[in-house]
């Protein structure tokens, strides 16, 4: 993982990879270098999430159900 964007991360959108370009911040592997506590202090509980999740952690349940979208016109 380390090698791809950071927009690539689950969890990271246009907005937050924004502002993690502001600071230089541009590839996974940069990423995992801030502490728990900067991206805290810049994203709240999300960055939490992010710092976990760019060490391979994620505690979001597995679920086996298919979910089924139809599109009527």
């Amino acid at each position: 993982m380390e090698p791809l964007d950071v927009e690539d991360l689950p969890g990271i959108g246009p907005k937050t990879a924004e502002k993690l370009r502001e600071i230089g911040i541009n590839k996974i592997k940069e990423l995992k270098k801030l502490s728990r506590a900067k991206l805290k202090d810049m994203f709240g509980v999300v960055g939490e999430t992010v710092y976990e999740r760019t060490r391979g952690i994620d505690e979001e349940a597995v679920s086996s159900e298919k979910i089924t979208f139809e599109i009527f016109n």
